[in-house]
């Protein structure tokens, strides 16, 4: 009992600062560059048909590991962090082991099967079992976004991306120019990853079992909370795979996913974003503090997205055709669409993450549902026109109706928006129209650095 009470009693109020946001951005940053890097290189390497292949699974990967790695793992982060709990580290950690095996029995299976249809076994091989140890990720990272242990989580993110990255590469470069050969990383990497995300939760063990109506709750909890990610990941991921089915020629898909993977650059600034202010919304005292925590995110995440929509909308064509082959003729166009997909589909996270926090899961999955039906419908009404740039638009027409939808929906925590300081503000209006003069690419270069540094330096000190 003595020590299931110190258990209990010993965690500090969560308090998320803006340093430790920072730390996760940043982290992230350097993480989704990494990623970039990578996909230029299987986009340089990889035949047409190969890379397409890699961004299905790569898409399916995301859709179904995203749902994993936020059911579970913020429902235990919300069983430690509420105060409707009286949350135990071993009986929290307990239930994050057990729910992760079950979902990475399941997901698993399901990457299995639908990936044996799109490229064989041993493309199948590959995405269930990284998807698997995706899903088992999930446990141990929910336990340390609940005892607010983000540098943990920044430190788990980088070990998985190193991993992932340098095995895929060697076994690209030393075997095979593959599409399964570039996805192996995932499974090596968060196998990895998970090893080191235990050892940090160390202290929850020896585990104890979780009263049955707490146990039933979380469930129910995840199971919400897995719907509405899944959900979000479609919105960011089901026009990679179904591009691969389209009616597009080879060349014509290929341009399209290589312009969509760099369009899903702020997803990575709005997952660093929610999982930093995740466990205060939920500690937050009443739906003014929790307002005020989620106008501040998405003001930093205007700051951070900013810059890439300038330097997508303006990039010169000979600086991406130093990394994309040139028969990707339609990339540079895709971009400028894919790009503004991307920062609203960001958004959509950055809202549905206060709806999570503060228990709004029906209408959050109700406006989630209805973007994704007609998001189908949208896709396969561009898809049918053979042209990637309707295809595009279709996916940005959705993406600006669902965000709309959900901004309505959060009114009740943007009822007072705030005016940035115009101090702030005037160094960005002239960067930004530099960048859109015809400028040679150094010198573009330098006004988008410019303009980078500058909303760095307002999103962590406004």
């Amino acid at each position: 009992m003595t020590a299931v009470a110190a258990d209990i009693g010993s965690r500090a109020p969560i308090v998320t600062s803006r340093r430790t946001i920072g730390l996760v951005t940043v982290t992230t940053i350097l993480v989704g560059l990494a990623n970039y890097g990578m996909s230029l290189v299987v986009v340089r390497y990889l035949p047409a048909r190969e890379f397409s292949e890699f961004a299905a699974g790569q898409g399916l990967l995301l859709v179904l590991g995203t749902g994993s790695l936020a059911a579970l793992p913020w429902a235990v982060a919300r069983y430690l962090a509420s105060p409707q709990y009286d949350s135990s580290r071993a009986k929290a950690m307990s239930f994050a082991l057990i729910g992760s095996a079950l979902q990475a029995v399941v997901l698993g299976s399901i990457a299995l099967l639908t990936c044996w249809f799109l490229g064989g076994p041993a493309f199948a091989i590959v995405c269930g079992a990284g998807t698997a140890l995706i899903s088992m990720l999930a446990g141990p990272t929910g336990f340390l976004q609940g005892e607010n242990q983000l540098a943990g989580i920044a430190a788990t993110r980088s070990l998985e991306t190193a991993l992932r990255i340098g095995v895929s590469l060697a076994l690209i470069f030393l075997v095979a120019h593959s599409a399964v050969l570039a996805l192996v990383g995932f499974p090596v990497g968060t196998a990895a990853a998970l090893g080191y995300a235990l050892w940090r939760g160390r202290h929850a063990f020896p585990l104890h079992r979780l009263e049955r109506s707490t146990a039933v709750a979380l469930s129910r909890q995840a199971v919400l909370l897995g719907a509405i990610q899944v959900l979000l990941a479609m919105l960011a991921a089901l026009d990679t795979v179904y591009a691969e089915a389209g009616r597009f020629g080879p060349d014509a898909a290929a341009s399209y996913q290589s312009a969509a993977l760099l369009g899903r650059i702020p997803l990575f600034f709005s997952s660093a974003l929610s999982i930093a202010v995740y466990t205060s919304l939920v500690a937050a005292r009443g739906e003014a503090a929790a307002g005020k925590l989620l106008r501040s995110s998405l003001r930093t995440y205007a700051w951070l997205t900013l810059p890439f929509v300038v330097a997508c909308s303006t990039l010169p064509g000979a600086l991406l055709y130093d990394f994309v082959p040139s028969s990707y003729s339609q990339t540079l166009s895709v971009l400028k669409i894919s790009c503004l997909a991307g920062t609203l589909v960001g958004a959509i996270n950055v809202l549905t993450t206060a709806h999570q926090a503060r228990g709004r899961f029906h209408a959050c999955i109700t406006v989630l549902t209805a973007g994704v039906v007609f998001q189908a419908i949208a896709l396969i009404a561009g898809g049918r026109s053979g042209s990637v740039i309707a295809f595009a638009l279709a996916a940005l027409a959705v993406a600006a109706a669902t965000s709309l939808l959900l901004a309505m929906d959060a009114s009740i925590w943007l009822v007072r928006p705030s005016v940035t300081s115009l101090r702030r503000v005037w160094p960005v209006v002239p960067l930004s129209a530099i960048a859109f003069l015809p400028l040679p690419p150094g010198a573009w270069l330098a006004a988008v650095t410019g303009l980078s540094l500058t909303c760095l330096y307002c999103a962590f000190k406004q």
